[in-house]
């Protein structure tokens, strides 16, 4: 006699004690459910056989109070267990899973007494065959699992007499057949799962008692040679049909008439299959069609009237195929169309009214084509009448310029990729990009300039130079010219105006263009601006969240204007006219939390009286860096000097005692003496609690 053996349970002395408390709660769960683990590597000379361990557990607790059995790592020598209607003593069960399992097969009557079984999953365990009464004795099945098993055939008339079946799945086994009446009496399935087998022909038969309920049929990943017209005839409900790589390499084609009976098909998946031309009326009869995926065949073509009747398409994927051309009015219909894929094929070029009708367009795939627009007829500036187009992915083709009115206005344009074409030209104007809203990707280009007014995101990787040039711009003026160059691998966005009229406020900032900028670190260079105040610049400096600003080989004297920059780390500010910062200013700049350095080299610094604040503040809160700072030293009217009194010099050289800075003074200073200060930038590292 076979022998079982459990792990647990029956090898260990757990057993024993299991009449504690911890049994009692498991049995007062309201959904009671018993998972047991068998153990492969105990040896049968030490396992009981299947009746003792059945008759162990009655023992223990009421086994007509389980509702949910799991068997999991069944073997051979395990199967004894269902001899002898073993599992009839579970007569309340309601879910069976016997599933990493290796058992090759189970006894006609291993459901024997299992009267109120629902559910049955039975998967990855091996099974080489399956009784033909299986399932006789569990009428009230509803949701039957057999997938990841290794049989070949069913039995014929197999499920009759389990009549509330609505989720039969079979997927990846080794079917290479199914007997016609297979599927027989089953009037109320709604889901059947084929798909990963190794069918090669189906009965024109074989779907007809399905025809009441059946919604979504999955024959995908088969190696069908041959299929009838009338092969899915009766599935009048059917919503949902996948065929991908459902068909041998032969088949080059399918019949006109396959998909006709399906009136409330909703969607279609063929992909991955060897077509090389479809029937012109293949899909006419699909009227509620709303995805349609034929990509990774071989079409060379489409017909006029493929998609004529299909005006509720929503996404149409027709790419990674041979197309050479498309027809002007292919998509004439397709009035509901939200995406089109066309990618990966080999496309020459796109007439220019092709997509005139698609007015719910809101994203196009042509990457990967030889599109190069500049044929009679082939410009698709017709995107101008999309509203509702948010991307355009157009790499790799042969693009070699960008005409005008592609894009509309006031649309809802979100990303244009253009990278991998060959557009050749030095400047690409602003009436390109009319759009307000706007990503463009101009990577692996000749492009050394494009000029923008407004834009959520530029890039030029890869290009003869990487920036934006914002000329004549209301951001910066008539007299204006400004650069953004964004450098993603260093996660920093640089705005450096080389010139502007100082006149006019820099204020319009895309606003765009300063939300991109919060994720980045922004630096802002307006050195040999001949700037006398921050007055035209205040804008910018409110808006940005700058983390640089240069302001250096200008002519400021003051920082009126400065606003609260609290990721400011760097601050040039030398060669200008500064002689000392007001308290206002000194504020902000202590606020400045993140402030790591300030140059100040090359100005007319005074040391007088007024501005002990200021050199308090650079000695005891701010490292400054640079050239040290000229302190010239004025006259009092008394006769006397001012200076640095003994108590900063004495608190300058404690700073330098701890390597924190250094303070260089001569003699006492006199009338324009010059006091070299260099303060050296050593940032203390906080002290870390460590948790034991």
């Amino acid at each position: 006699m076979k022998h079982t053996s459990v792990f647990v349970i029956f090898i260990s002395n757990v057993l024993i004690t299991l009449d504690s408390c911890a049994w009692a709660q498991f049995i007062s769960v309201p959904r009671q459910k018993l998972t047991i683990t068998f153990d492969s590597s105990i040896p049968e000379s030490q396992s009981i056989n299947g009746t003792q361990y059945v008759d162990h557990l009655k023992q223990k607790f009421n086994l007509t109070q389980i509702r949910f059995l799991d068997l999991l790592h069944l073997q051979k020598k395990d199967a004894d267990l269902f001899e002898n209607s073993g599992l009839s003593a579970f007569s309340e069960l309601t879910d069976l899973t016997i599933s990493s399992s290796n058992i090759d097969a189970l006894p006609e009557q291993a459901l024997k007494g299992l009267g109120k079984l629902k559910q049955l999953n039975i998967s990855s365990s091996g099974l080489q065959e399956i009784p033909a009464d299986l399932v006789h004795h569990t009428p009230a099945l509803q949701e039957l699992i057999l997938s990841q098993n290794k049989f070949t055939k069913l039995p014929a008339y197999m499920f009759q007499n389990i009549s509330s079946l609505f989720n039969l799945d079979l997927h990846s086994n080794q079917l290479v057949s199914l007997h016609r009446n297979i599927f027989f009496r089953l009037k109320t399935l709604y889901l059947l799962f084929l798909n990963n087998n190794s069918l090669t022909s189906l009965d024109e038969d074989v779907f007809h008692d399905l025809g009441s309920r059946l919604t979504i049929l999955d024959l995908s990943f088969n190696q069908i040679s041959s299929v009838g017209d009338q092969i899915f005839a009766e599935l009048k409900k059917l919503n949902s049909l996948l065929l991908v790589q459902a068909f041998s390499a032969r088949v080059n084609t399918l019949p006109s008439k396959i998909f006709s009976q399906l009136a409330n098909l909703e969607v279609i998946k063929l992909d991955r299959n060897n077509l090389e031309y479809l029937p012109e009326d293949i899909f006419q009869q699909n009227p509620k069609l709303e995805t349609l995926s034929l990509a990774h065949n071989k079409l060379l073509f489409l017909r006029n009237t493929t998609f004529q009747n299909n005006t509720k398409l929503q996404s149409l994927y027709l790419n990674d195929n041979k197309l050479l051309f498309l027809n002007e009015s292919v998509f004439d219909n397709l009035v509901e169309l939200r995406e089109l894929h066309l990618e990966n094929n080999q496309i020459l070029w796109l007439h220019q009214s092709i997509f005139s009708q698609l007015t719910n367009l809101k994203t196009i795939w042509i990457s990967n084509n030889s599109v190069d627009m500049t044929g009679p007829h082939s410009n698709i500036s017709n995107l101008y009448n999309c509203p509702n187009i948010e991307n355009i992915y157009a790499n790799n083709n042969s693009i070699t310029q960008i005409f005008d009115d592609w894009i509309q206005k006031d649309g809802k344009l979100n990303v244009i990729d253009l990278r991998s074409n060959p557009i050749a030209e030095n400047t690409i104007e602003p009436s390109r990009f009319r759009s307000d809203h706007v990503s463009i990707y101009l990577t692996d280009h000749d492009v050394a300039q494009v000029k923008l007014k407004k834009m959520t995101l530029l890039e030029l990787d890869s290009n003869a130079d990487r920036k934006i040039i914002m000329d004549k711009n209301p951001a910066c003026g008539s007299n204006c010219a400004c650069v953004i160059d964004i450098e993603y691998e260093r996660h920093r966005m640089v705005l450096k105006c080389v010139r502007f009229d100082e006149k006019e406020l820099l204020e319009n900032i895309p606003p765009h263009l300063v939300k991109f900028s919060a994720s980045l670190n922004v630096e802002l260079r307006l050195s040999k601006c001949n700037l006398t105040s921050l007055y035209p610049v205040r804008g910018w400096l409110q808006q940005l969240n700058v983390t640089k600003l240069s302001l250096s080989n200008n002519h400021l004297s003051h920082l009126d204007g400065l606003p609260e920059l609290p990721r400011l780390k760097v601050l040039e500010l030398h060669n200008n006219e500064f002689t000392s910062f007001d308290r206002k200013t000194l504020g902000i700049l202590q606020r400045a939390s993140k402030l790591r350095m300030v140059t100040l080299h090359n100005n007319p610094w005074i040391c007088e009286c007024s501005s002990r604040t200021f050199f308090d503040f650079v000695l005891r809160h701010k490292c400054f860096g640079g050239k040290p700072p000229n302190l010239e030293l004025h006259k009092h009217e008394d006769g006397g000097s001012s200076s640095l009194n003994k108590q900063s010099l004495i608190e300058a050289k404690a700073l330098k005692n701890t390597g924190t800075g250094s303070y260089y003074h001569k003699k006492d200073p006199v009338v324009s003496h010059t006091t070299p200060f260099e303060f050296e930038c050593v940032i203390p590292q906080r002290t870390r609690r460590r948790h034991i």
